[in-house]
């Protein structure tokens, strides 16, 4: 896998040069890479609250002693609403913008659009502009950079090149196999998930996410400080764009004689990272802290079970299973796939998530059976043509 290293000149992340795209219904994936280096990954479910997604909403009661209103936006938890004046009258129609995604059992956070504007009541509340698909936002930070975008299964409808410019080529994946294990984009998710990565020279580097912040340690093993507190601090630049990390990260350095470099040299490292990221300095026992702005879910929040769980999340297999029906029933050309998952993701294929298996039986011309499998673990899936 290609790294980057220090050798005297200016620190700096490699250009992303490939956008690869897996689609499926419900769930789209974009991972962007520079060269080998799997750099960032972004999960786009339509009809969710993304960041910069324009919203009509209706007020609520104002929370007490704040300037702070939940606003419904037709969303299962309320948006959060921190106003910088006097707060809009209780059921009060609203356009809202996301500032920031759910995270958890906690709703959006979101600022009015310009200046409070009137909307008749009798208008629905809901989405009124999505956010931008991860291609287009993609393209919009390193198009001029990106050399090829690579599509699968297919873009019949336009939907990924017209995210791009007329230029831009967009080709369809044709390879065997899954387009995100061929790249090994798979194998970065999983490693992402993994608190603790070893580093070269047996450095290692732990990150343990929490709700309030995310708390980053380093363990030399057999380096010396400075090279392995370096070698930590390059990994970690990639760790926060690949995890989505997010808030406050204060990181241990071990102790040597120039701890203060670290400043500098984290500075460079996450120079071209898109998202908003300010390196703060030394705390005074001399951990480093950075903030990085919250845009989009976390890694974790989006693959596996809340409070530190190592355990997928159901609908994480659920999408899983979902892509693997669609190569199943592409590459055996079958006309019926039975699909054996935990009972926790046959019960969402039943409720939220039957419009996905729904429109993949309807673009693939399948029947799709769902089988409840007993005694299994919860990411198991069996797809049968």
């Amino acid at each position: 896998m290609f790294r980057f290293r220090f050798s005297g000149q200016p620190l700096a992340m490699p250009t992303i040069d490939t956008l690869l795209v897996d689609r499926a219904p419900g769930e789209t994936r974009v991972a962007a890479l520079a060269g080998e280096q799997v750099v960032e990954v972004h999960y786009h479910h339509p009809g969710e609250p993304a960041a910069n997604a324009i919203y009509l909403g209706r007020t609520g009661k104002r929370l007490p002693d704040s300037s702070a209103v939940f606003v419904d936006i037709g969303h299962e938890l309320p948006a959060f609403l921190n106003c910088g004046f006097k707060p809009p009258v209780e059921g009060s129609v609203i356009y809202v913008r996301i500032v920031q995604p759910p995270r958890g059992r906690k709703g959006a956070k979101v600022a009015v659009v310009e200046e409070i504007e009137e909307a008749s009541p009798r208008q629905s509340i809901g989405l009124v502009k999505p956010a931008p698909h991860p291609v287009q936002w993609c393209m919009e930070y390193y198009g001029d950079k990106v050399e090829q975008i690579l599509v699968y299964p297919n873009d019949i409808d336009g939907l990924i090149k017209e995210q791009v410019s007329t230029t831009t080529v967009v080709d369809t994946w044709l390879g065997d196999g899954d387009l995100f294990d061929i790249y090994g984009v798979n194998e970065a998710i999983e490693r992402a998930l993994d608190s603790v990565i070893v580093l070269d020279g047996g450095a290692r580097l732990i990150i343990e996410q929490t709700a309030a912040l995310t708390a980053v340690d380093i363990d030399a093993g057999p380096m010396k400080a400075a090279d392995a507190n370096l070698m930590a601090l390059e990994e970690l630049a990639i760790q926060l764009r690949i995890r989505a990390i997010a808030g406050p990260v204060i990181v241990d350095l071990i102790p040597s004689r120039n701890r203060t470099a670290a400043i500098a040299q984290m500075k460079q490292l996450i120079a071209d990272d898109p998202t908003p990221t300010r390196v703060s300095g030394l705390t005074p026992e001399g951990r480093l802290e950075i903030n990085r702005r919250r845009l989009r879910p976390t890694l974790a929040d989006l693959l596996l079970r809340p409070h530190g769980s190592r355990q997928p999340a159901p609908e994480a297999v659920a999408f899983e299973a979902v892509r693997r029906c669609v190569r199943a029933g592409l590459l055996a050309k079958s006309t019926r796939v039975v699909l054996a998952v935990h009972a926790d993701v046959a019960v969402l294929f039943q409720g939220r998530l039957r419009s996905a298996l729904d429109d993949t039986r309807l673009a693939l011309k399948i029947e799709i059976e769902i089988c409840m499998a007993s005694e299994c673990p919860l990411g198991y899936i069996d797809v049968q043509t």
